[in-house]
């Protein structure tokens, strides 16, 4: 049985940083004592490596071509509706927790070397790529891009956190857009009650925030309802409850498209 999102990222989350941490001290380990024992272990480590690389090619691929056939439904948890990427962000963090632990392995290594040119240049690297991870797990961790809450609307990125309340949003928007389309553009008439936190990269503005697109529901429903609960108010207090969800969606049917 797979498991659903977010439980799926989070154990991948987890095992990731485990592994980072084992294979860290493996290697580590390994290069001091030249234990072969060790070493083996070292090897069966960058064999994990490159089979979890094949597979997220291939999970990659299947994710791509299911991606056409997404389905017209959102998470319904009591709180909100929801939707993650189409691309589970745990598969991502759970690969690069892995090459992180080669790079840490061999900066903590190379310090023991005469030459510590290759030490220095790695730390300030590892420097450098352990905040970014940090957010990459962060946002794994919540595997959720796009929450609709009765307050309004919440667009998650590594980067930013978003949230448009729905006495922002312009009525009669936003359209569907092309089913190719990688963001969906919100027009807002109250700029000024958006609040975010992070930095805006590539997530449009106040006036004009976008959501990415790259997700695991259909694009057209997530303008259909995002257009819905701007246009009726007397709808948003049960967003998160299963029977809304189902009276949505039965109403987005006999709506017509816009």
């Amino acid at each position: 049985m797979i498991l659903p999102e977010p439980r799926r990222s989070r154990l991948l989350v987890v095992a990731g940083v485990a592994l980072c941490i084992a294979g860290t001290a493996i290697q580590v380990v390994a290069y001091r004592t030249r234990s072969l024992l060790l070493s083996n272990l070292s090897l069966a480590w960058l064999l994990l490596v490159l089979a979890t690389g094949i597979a997220l090619g291939v999970l990659a691929l299947k994710h791509f071509i299911a991606s056409e056939r997404r389905p017209t439904r959102f998470v319904a948890d009591g709180t909100g509706f929801w939707a993650s990427t189409v691309f589970p962000p745990g598969f991502i963090v759970f690969l690069l927790l892995l090459l992180a632990a080669n790079n840490y392995a061999q900066v903590i290594n190379k310090w023991n070397d005469a030459d510590r040119t290759f030490a220095i240049v790695g730390t300030a690297l590892g420097v450098l790529m352990t905040p970014v991870l940090a957010m990459l797990v962060t946002h794994a961790w919540r595997a959720t891009t796009l929450k609709l809450t009765p307050d309004g609307v919440t667009v998650y990125t590594p980067l930013l956190r978003r949230t448009i309340p729905w006495e922002a949003l312009a009525a009669g928007g936003p359209p569907r857009p092309l089913t190719t389309a990688n963001r969906l553009q919100l027009i807002t008439t109250r700029p000024e009650l958006v609040s975010q936190r992070g930095w805006p990269v590539m997530s449009g503005t106040r006036q004009v925030p976008a959501i990415p697109l790259q997700l695991n529901v259909h694009p057209w429903f997530v303008a259909d309802a995002i257009r819905w609960y701007a246009e009726h108010p007397e709808d948003r207090p049960a967003i998160g409850q299963p029977a809304e969800h189902d009276r949505l969606l039965a109403a987005i049917v006999a709506r017509p498209a816009a």
